[in-house]
């Protein structure tokens, strides 16, 4: 026994089996994601996701597809238990004539849910550009789902045979330079669908990070270190080496690593930053050569923050019915200890 919930509403704390939450207002799938992660929800309650076709946004079947995989995609990142489309059998909006038969988003549909369904959500790793992505397991592989608002050229080393798949299930082999074992993709507003990809190296990558990971001032000299775990089902040896942002020192740079299965290595390292560092998210760059069941070789890009990072402002944007464009920007307080801001000028 389920009751229906609309996201503008609190979380029901009633006695349910689940919620179906769904809104009559366009959502994007950011803050689809932020409202999965930002309630409490009554433990045993399922959260059944219910999108609306009438919502999305674009001109194109191309556009809105690729708009309702995102939110696909955001749905199973939040936790949600169970996917639906209202109103399927629509002839002008609905995944289905009235008479049963498909229409174009019934492929889109179908294309990600077959990938997503009974698959384990990871997390996300940095790309050298920033793309966003989402990777998820299944049967002992992976699926690396990435987008960008712009079209956007990436280079990574994906695994041995990594294949590209399009929202209509159209399949192509994704070539690996020779030199690097890296293949280049292009990351666009229409998700694309990396399968057959690594889940050693995919999980080595998302384990990858600082210690700390920020510094408040680049003045003198931080303490931090490098943490890796070794991801495969055997023990690995090989090198580590960190590529900086120009004038950034570090010391050591490079680390001979042996790690047992499922171990975690942590590496320290001093990093010192010349006065004319930039403030914000600097991407560094590590590079690993290891030897499992065979040689890998792969890189792992890793933000670092330099400054306070006690601010954060998020801006979201929906279509509403109307047709009017409604902007709203969410300031973040971060500050410890808590401080009071005013925003008045």
């Amino acid at each position: 026994l389920g009751v229906p919930w609309k996201w503008e509403s609190e979380s029901p704390d009633r006695e349910t089996d689940f919620a179906s939450i769904g809104t009559h207002t366009a959502i994007a799938p950011d803050q689809l994601l932020q409202q999965l992660h930002s309630r409490s929800w009554k433990l045993g309650v399922q959260r059944w996701v219910l999108l609306r076709l009438t919502q999305l946004e674009g001109e194109t079947i191309t556009e809105k597809g690729g708009q309702l995989a995102r939110l696909m995609v955001a749905a199973k990142m939040g936790g949600a238990d169970r996917v639906f489309v209202d109103d399927v059998y629509n002839n002008k909006h609905g995944l289905l004539n009235e008479a049963g038969s498909p229409r174009e988003l019934f492929i889109h549909w179908r294309t990600i849910a077959l990938l997503l369904q009974d698959s384990t959500y990871l997390g996300s790793f940095a790309f050298q550009h920033g793309s966003p992505n989402a990777v998820f397991a299944k049967d002992g592989e992976v699926a690396v789902i990435v987008w960008n608002d712009e079209p956007t050229k990436e280079s990574l080393y994906l695994g041995v045979d990594p294949v590209e798949m399009d929202l209509w299930g159209r399949t192509t082999p994704v070539p690996a330079d020779p030199a690097t074992g890296e293949s280049q993709i292009t990351a666009g507003p229409m998700p694309k669908l990396l399968i057959h990809c690594s889940e050693e190296v995919a999980r080595w990558r998302i384990a990858a990070r600082f210690g700390i990971g920020r510094m408040q001032s680049v003045f003198g000299g931080h303490q931090d270190s490098v943490r890796v775990k070794n991801t495969f089902s055997q023990g690995v040896s090989g090198e580590l080496n960190i590529v900086l942002p120009h004038e950034w020192e570090a010391e050591p740079r490079t680390w001979a690593i042996a790690a047992e299965a499922g171990e975690t290595l942590d590496l320290p390292m001093f990093l010192r930053l010349p006065p004319t560092a930039n403030l914000g998210e600097q991407m560094t760059m590590w590079d690993f050569r290891i030897t499992a069941d065979r040689p890998y070789r792969f890189r792992v890009y890793q933000p670092y923050t330099v400054g306070l990072d006690d601010l954060q402002i998020d801006v979201f944007d929906r279509r509403l019915p109307d047709g009017r464009l409604e902007i709203e920007q969410v300031v973040t307080n971060r500050t410890n200890p808590l401080e009071k801001l005013d925003f008045r000028c």
